[in-house]
């Protein structure tokens, strides 16, 4: 049988590197008992302020749905009651989906300053990719309507600068016209062009080929 030999040495080591660890942290703990008090603490406090933060978000976005629910229950007040809970709710989504049915509603009642106020600060307060872009269109046409050319060609481009294809079809058939009614001929040419390049299956086509010859023959 073999006999294995263990080393008084090492026997004595390991214990006396366990205590003197244990030393260390106890030494250390003592030293800075008051810091990492004060460290705790503060955790528990800001766990404690993000918690109640989430439990009055979450009680807000209720009663701003309640009186979103309310005034679709009313009749000819809509855009009033609709308008009190963007400004009492401004923080929630509820108020963010309001501020765009209230656009749609001042754009059909020919309210166009509404509109775009309400069209501006959906768009200050949301990223949202497709919504977002509606409400570029929307502030296009709006500017369109006031006659203000150049703000409503700039909404327009923002949507084709845009990634993807959302709305990209129409609003180049959309500033192509706007183009058109600022007198900017050469721009509208170059823009239909595009449209031509991009879309050639587009049930617009026809259209625009028609545009396009006439403004060619008038320059």
């Amino acid at each position: 049988m073999v006999k294995i030999k263990v080393s008084k040495k090492r026997l004595v080591k390991g214990p006396h590197q366990f205590i003197s660890v244990s030393d260390r942290i106890l030494t250390y703990i003592s030293n800075n008992a008051r810091t990492l008090i004060f460290i705790s603490v503060a955790f528990f406090i800001v766990v404690g302020i993000l918690v109640g933060l989430w439990i009055h978000r979450g009680i807000l976005e209720k009663e701003a749905l309640t009186l979103y629910y309310r005034a679709h229950q009313k009749d000819g007040s809509l855009a009033k009651d609709l308008q009190e809970l963007t400004e009492r709710y401004p923080h929630t989504a509820i108020a963010r989906c309001a501020l765009l049915e209230l656009g749609n509603i001042y754009y059909k009642n020919h309210d166009i300053d509404k509109a775009i106020s309400a069209y501006q600060r959906y768009e200050k307060h949301s990223s949202h990719g497709n919504l977002r872009l509606l409400v570029y269109d929307s502030l296009g046409y709006c500017f369109e309507s006031k006659g203000d050319y150049v703000k409503a060609s700039q909404f327009f481009k923002k949507i084709i600068k845009e990634k993807g294809d959302f709305l990209h079809e129409m609003a180049y058939i959309n500033l192509g016209r706007v183009y058109e009614k600022a007198g900017n001929t050469t721009d509208a040419i170059r823009n239909y062009q595009e449209f031509i390049k991009r879309y050639p299956s587009s049930p617009y086509l026809p259209m625009i080929k028609d545009r396009l010859s006439k403004l060619t023959q008038e320059k």
